[in-house]
Protein backbone atom coordinates (compact mmCIF):
# COMPACT_ATOMS: atom_id res chain seq x y z
CA UNK A 1 0.00 0.00 0.00
CA UNK A 2 1.60 3.39 -1.08
CA UNK A 3 2.45 6.33 1.78
CA UNK A 4 -0.45 8.15 0.62
CA UNK A 5 -3.41 5.80 0.62
CA UNK A 6 -2.30 4.33 3.94
CA UNK A 7 -1.75 8.43 5.34
CA UNK A 8 -5.91 9.09 3.79
CA UNK A 9 -7.06 5.98 5.06
CA UNK A 10 -5.23 6.83 8.52
CA UNK A 11 -6.74 10.30 8.63
CA UNK A 12 -10.02 9.32 7.50
CA UNK A 13 -9.84 6.61 10.48
CA UNK A 14 -8.97 9.56 13.08
CA UNK A 15 -11.91 11.57 11.65
CA UNK A 16 -14.55 8.68 12.17
CA UNK A 17 -13.57 8.36 15.50
CA UNK A 18 -13.07 11.95 15.99
CA UNK A 19 -17.25 12.53 14.87
CA UNK A 20 -18.36 9.33 17.33
CA UNK A 21 -16.77 11.27 20.38
CA UNK A 22 -18.49 13.95 20.23
CA UNK A 23 -21.78 12.80 19.26
CA UNK A 24 -21.06 10.43 22.36
CA UNK A 25 -19.97 13.23 24.09
CA UNK A 26 -22.99 15.71 23.13
CA UNK A 27 -25.21 13.03 23.65
CA UNK A 28 -23.79 12.56 27.12
CA UNK A 29 -24.25 16.30 28.45
CA UNK A 30 -27.23 16.99 26.84
CA UNK A 31 -28.70 13.68 28.46
CA UNK A 32 -30.67 12.83 25.31
CA UNK A 33 -31.56 8.62 25.95
CA UNK A 34 -32.07 6.67 22.90
CA UNK A 35 -33.01 3.37 20.79
CA UNK A 36 -35.78 0.91 21.68
CA UNK A 37 -38.32 2.20 23.65
CA UNK A 38 -38.72 0.49 27.01
CA UNK A 39 -41.66 -2.06 28.01
CA UNK A 40 -43.89 -1.04 30.70
CA UNK A 41 -42.23 -3.78 33.05
CA UNK A 42 -38.32 -1.92 32.49
CA UNK A 43 -39.91 1.72 32.94
CA UNK A 44 -38.89 2.56 36.74
CA UNK A 45 -42.05 3.27 39.40
CA UNK A 46 -42.87 6.77 39.11
CA UNK A 47 -44.81 8.07 42.24
CA UNK A 48 -45.98 11.84 41.25
CA UNK A 49 -45.20 14.38 38.86
CA UNK A 50 -43.36 17.58 40.74
CA UNK A 51 -43.69 19.94 38.26
CA UNK A 52 -43.34 21.02 34.54
CA UNK A 53 -40.53 22.23 33.08
CA UNK A 54 -40.91 24.89 29.58
CA UNK A 55 -38.27 25.78 28.02
CA UNK A 56 -37.18 26.96 24.63
CA UNK A 57 -34.19 25.86 22.02
CA UNK A 58 -32.05 29.48 22.78
CA UNK A 59 -31.72 28.39 26.65
CA UNK A 60 -31.14 24.56 26.07
CA UNK A 61 -28.19 25.50 23.40
CA UNK A 62 -27.52 27.77 26.27
CA UNK A 63 -26.80 25.17 28.79
CA UNK A 64 -25.27 22.22 26.21
CA UNK A 65 -22.47 24.89 25.25
CA UNK A 66 -22.37 25.83 28.63
CA UNK A 67 -21.28 22.21 29.62
CA UNK A 68 -19.24 21.24 26.29
CA UNK A 69 -17.09 24.35 27.43
CA UNK A 70 -16.24 22.67 30.35
CA UNK A 71 -15.30 19.62 29.23
CA UNK A 72 -12.83 21.20 26.49
CA UNK A 73 -10.56 18.85 24.58
CA UNK A 74 -7.32 20.38 23.06
CA UNK A 75 -7.77 19.08 19.33
CA UNK A 76 -11.36 19.24 18.94
CA UNK A 77 -13.84 22.30 19.00
CA UNK A 78 -17.94 22.56 18.51
CA UNK A 79 -20.65 23.68 19.52
CA UNK A 80 -24.68 23.00 19.26
CA UNK A 81 -26.76 25.32 17.63
CA UNK A 82 -30.68 24.80 17.60
CA UNK A 83 -32.80 25.76 14.54
CA UNK A 84 -35.05 23.45 13.31
CA UNK A 85 -32.55 20.76 13.81
CA UNK A 86 -30.08 19.85 16.38
CA UNK A 87 -26.96 20.85 14.68
CA UNK A 88 -23.39 19.68 15.64
CA UNK A 89 -20.73 22.00 14.62
CA UNK A 90 -16.92 22.49 15.22
CA UNK A 91 -13.79 21.43 13.64
CA UNK A 92 -10.57 18.90 14.54
CA UNK A 93 -7.49 19.98 14.73
CA UNK A 94 -6.10 16.95 12.08
CA UNK A 95 -2.33 17.37 11.12
CA UNK A 96 -1.83 20.75 11.99
CA UNK A 97 -4.95 21.64 9.68
CA UNK A 98 -8.47 22.66 11.17
CA UNK A 99 -11.20 20.15 9.40
CA UNK A 100 -14.22 21.21 10.20
CA UNK A 101 -17.42 19.55 10.47
CA UNK A 102 -21.54 19.33 10.83
CA UNK A 103 -24.28 16.17 11.95
CA UNK A 104 -27.76 17.57 11.24
CA UNK A 105 -30.39 15.54 13.33
CA UNK A 106 -34.09 15.93 13.73
CA UNK A 107 -35.74 15.20 16.76
CA UNK A 108 -38.97 14.27 18.39
CA UNK A 109 -40.64 12.54 21.30
CA UNK A 110 -42.51 9.22 21.70
CA UNK A 111 -43.60 7.75 24.97
CA UNK A 112 -41.10 10.79 27.11
CA UNK A 113 -38.24 9.34 25.75
CA UNK A 114 -36.15 11.67 22.61
CA UNK A 115 -35.13 10.30 19.48
CA UNK A 116 -32.95 11.96 17.41
CA UNK A 117 -32.86 10.66 13.89
CA UNK A 118 -29.54 11.87 12.09
CA UNK A 119 -30.67 13.68 8.45
CA UNK A 120 -27.01 14.84 7.29
CA UNK A 121 -22.65 14.30 8.58
CA UNK A 122 -20.01 16.14 7.14
CA UNK A 123 -16.76 16.73 6.89
CA UNK A 124 -14.96 19.42 5.13
CA UNK A 125 -17.28 19.57 2.11
CA UNK A 126 -17.60 15.48 2.07
CA UNK A 127 -21.05 14.37 2.78
CA UNK A 128 -21.03 10.88 4.88
CA UNK A 129 -23.91 8.12 4.98
CA UNK A 130 -25.12 8.64 8.18
CA UNK A 131 -26.08 5.23 9.01
CA UNK A 132 -22.33 4.17 8.86
CA UNK A 133 -21.07 7.43 11.06
CA UNK A 134 -24.07 6.12 13.79
CA UNK A 135 -22.45 2.36 13.29
CA UNK A 136 -19.28 3.64 14.48
CA UNK A 137 -20.88 5.70 17.10
CA UNK A 138 -22.60 2.35 18.41
CA UNK A 139 -19.18 0.40 18.66
CA UNK A 140 -17.69 3.14 21.04
CA UNK A 141 -17.40 2.20 24.39
CA UNK A 142 -18.27 5.32 26.63
CA UNK A 143 -21.91 5.83 25.60
CA UNK A 144 -24.01 5.84 28.20
CA UNK A 145 -26.55 2.87 28.89
CA UNK A 146 -29.29 5.65 28.45
CA UNK A 147 -28.39 5.95 25.26
CA UNK A 148 -29.63 3.43 22.40
CA UNK A 149 -27.80 3.85 18.83
CA UNK A 150 -30.04 2.13 16.03
CA UNK A 151 -27.62 2.42 12.53
CA UNK A 152 -30.44 1.00 10.74
CA UNK A 153 -32.89 4.04 11.29
CA UNK A 154 -30.33 6.57 11.93
CA UNK A 155 -31.50 7.20 14.93
CA UNK A 156 -30.43 7.97 18.46
CA UNK A 157 -33.05 7.28 21.17
CA UNK A 158 -32.66 9.22 24.52
CA UNK A 159 -34.60 7.05 27.54
CA UNK A 160 -34.66 9.54 29.81
CA UNK A 161 -36.67 7.12 32.83
CA UNK A 162 -33.02 5.27 32.42
CA UNK A 163 -31.22 8.43 33.77
CA UNK A 164 -31.51 9.29 37.41
CA UNK A 165 -31.51 13.14 38.50
CA UNK A 166 -30.07 12.64 42.37
CA UNK A 167 -31.38 9.63 42.30
CA UNK A 168 -34.79 10.09 43.27
CA UNK A 169 -36.01 11.93 40.11
CA UNK A 170 -36.49 11.33 36.16
CA UNK A 171 -37.63 13.87 33.63
CA UNK A 172 -39.84 12.46 31.04
CA UNK A 173 -40.10 13.98 27.90
CA UNK A 174 -43.41 15.96 26.91
CA UNK A 175 -42.92 18.09 23.73
CA UNK A 176 -39.24 19.07 21.62
CA UNK A 177 -40.49 20.95 18.92
CA UNK A 178 -37.29 23.12 17.53
CA UNK A 179 -39.56 24.77 14.60
CA UNK A 180 -42.03 26.32 16.79
CA UNK A 181 -39.37 26.43 19.64
CA UNK A 182 -41.27 24.29 22.29
CA UNK A 183 -39.44 22.34 24.86
CA UNK A 184 -41.73 20.82 27.47
CA UNK A 185 -40.77 18.06 30.49
CA UNK A 186 -42.43 17.03 33.56
CA UNK A 187 -39.91 15.96 36.67
CA UNK A 188 -41.14 12.79 38.01
CA UNK A 189 -39.99 11.53 41.60
CA UNK A 190 -39.13 7.91 41.22
CA UNK A 191 -40.63 5.56 44.05
CA UNK A 192 -37.98 3.81 46.39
Amino acid sequence: MNRWKRSFIWLAGINVLIIVLIIALVIWLVVIPSSKLPSQEQQLPITQRIFTIHGHKKQLTQMINDEIGKHSISRLTFHVEMTDTLNIIGSLKVVGLNVPFELIFSSHVKNGNIFLTAKSAKIARVKLPESEILRLIKTGDNIPSWVVIDPSKKQIAIQLYRYNIKGNYVLVAKKMNLAKDQLLFDLYRVSE
